[in-house]
């Protein structure tokens, strides 16, 4: 087998699999900067930023802090029938008082 033979296995991969590969070098990177004491870790990111092209993953979709999906909440929509700005469709404004 030769490395042209390799490489493009790894991005067939990488193409059917970019969560796995992606982990795989999270965790590569994250075993780097233990081991250096993060001395490195720009330069790390760096080459895993690289690698990841090279292989053609796409990038990760942005997740907020701790996982979870932040709740979806509609806008609300000014000049729609039955509410006014700053209030849900069907919900009354503060009485004022």
């Amino acid at each position: 087998m030769n490395f042209t033979s390799i490489i493009a296995k790894a991005k067939n991969y990488a193409a059917k699999n970019p969560d796995k590969v992606r982990d795989g070098i999270d965790k590569a990177e994250a075993a780097v900067n233990a081991k250096t004491g993060n001395k490195y870790a720009g330069k790390v990111r760096q080459g895993a930023d690289a690698l990841e092209d090279q292989l053609g993953v796409p990038d990760a979709p942005a997740q907020p802090q701790g996982g979870e999906q932040p709740p979806t909440t509609p806008a609300p929509q000014p000049n729609q029938p039955g509410t006014q700005a700053g209030t849900q469709p069907g919900t009354q404004p503060p009485a004022a008082g």
